[in-house]
């Protein structure tokens, strides 16, 4: 009778013992998702603070250039500027894009879409709009313009 109600023990321990371990496996992957996703969001976060405050520290530099070398967050294949006084052939050219900013203020966009918006003041685009297909690192030409801020990519061309 002994051995028949350790085996019963042994037994209960365990699928307790198992259910224990699954309930760990659980959690831990659901929070090294929430850790994985809230890294994106501070990585995001990061690129838009320093992209806008490069174009703050120029602007009021008539005539200087500089270099804004940047990390390209991983998750994104495609950035593009957008002046908004002068994107006529953003229509044609990039539908999509078109639709996304003439309903917003938003004038930087990531491909895909990042649900925190990046906003740049007084920007100036020569050709009305360039999308950059950067690898890990984006390298911008900053000029100071009197009234804006040029942006243009320092190595790649712009895309169409």
């Amino acid at each position: 009778m002994k051995n028949k109600s350790q085996l019963i023990g042994q037994i209960f321990i365990f699928i307790f013992a198992l259910a224990v371990f699954a309930m760990l496996v659980s959690f831990g992957y659901k929070y090294v998702k929430q850790i994985q996703e809230s890294h994106y969001t501070l990585s995001i976060v990061d690129f838009r603070d320093k992209l806008s405050e490069a174009v703050e520290r120029i602007r009021y530099r008539t005539g200087s250039v500089e270099k804004l070398a940047l990390k390209f967050p991983q998750r994104h294949l495609e950035i593009c500027f957008v002046d908004s006084e002068s994107a006529e052939s953003l229509a044609e050219n990039r539908p999509l894009l078109h639709s996304l900013w003439s309903g917003s203020k938003q004038n930087v966009f990531l491909q895909p879409l990042s649900l925190i918006p990046i906003i740049l003041p007084s920007i100036k685009i020569d050709s009305g709009y360039c999308c950059l297909t950067p690898d890990g690192t984006l390298n911008l030409r900053l000029e100071a313009l009197p009234d804006k801020v040029k942006i243009s990519p320092w190595e790649l061309e712009c895309e169409k």
